[in-house]
C-alpha cells in the first residue's frame, strides 16, 4: 500500500479545515439537508417501482354459476343496501388492491376502468355487453355496468 506523502496529508487537512469552517454556516446545513432529502425521495421511488414491477396484475375470475340459474348470494349488512343502488361487478377488496397499486405507481388514482385495465393493474374482467361500459367509482370501490 503507498504512503500519502506529505503534501497529500496536508491537502486533506486543508479540504477537511474548509468543510468544518463550511458547515458552521446554516446555508450549508440547508443544502445538506435538501440533498440528504432528494437522495431519500429518489430511493423511495426506485424501492417502490422495483417492488411494483415484481407484484402480478390482480386477477379477478367471476364466480361460476350455480345450478338451476341461481344467483350467488351478497353478503351485504342491511343498512348499507340501496335499492336504487346496482351491486359492483368486482369486489371491493379486488378494486382496493388494483387502485392502491396504480396510485403508488403513478402517484393519483385512476381516471376510469380503462385506464386500469390498461395498464394491466386488473385482469380477467369480462368485456361489458354491447351499449355498456364500466364505471368506477372511487368513493365506494365499485365498479358498475353503465350504459354509453
Amino acid at each position: 500500500m503507498k504512503q500519502p506523502t506529505e503534501n497529500a496529508v496536508l491537502k486533506a487537512l486543508l479540504v477537511f479545515g474548509y468543510v468544518v469552517h463550511a458547515l458552521k454556516k446554516p446555508v450549508t446545513w440547508l443544502a445538506v439537508l435538501l440533498a440528504a432529502s432528494a437522495w431519500w425521495v429518489a430511493q423511495q421511488y426506485r424501492a417502490a417501482q422495483i417492488e411494483s414491477s415484481r407484484l402480478p396484475p390482480v386477477t379477478f375470475t367471476p364466480p361460476a354459476p350455480r345450478a338451476g340459474g341461481e344467483k350467488l348470494p351478497v353478503e351485504v349488512e342491511p343498512e348499507e343496501v340501496d335499492p336504487k343502488e346496482e351491486p359492483s361487478v368486482v369486489p371491493s377488496q379486488v378494486l382496493e388492491t388494483a387502485v392502491g397499486r396504480f396510485h403508488r405507481d403513478h402517484r393519483r388514482p385512476p381516471i376510469d376502468f380503462e385506464e386500469l385495465e390498461s395498464a394491466r393493474y386488473i385482469v380477467g374482467v369480462p368485456r361489458p355487453p354491447e351499449g355498456m361500459r364500466y364505471q368506477l367509482d372511487l368513493r365506494r370501490m365499485k365498479l358498475r355496468l353503465v350504459r354509453r
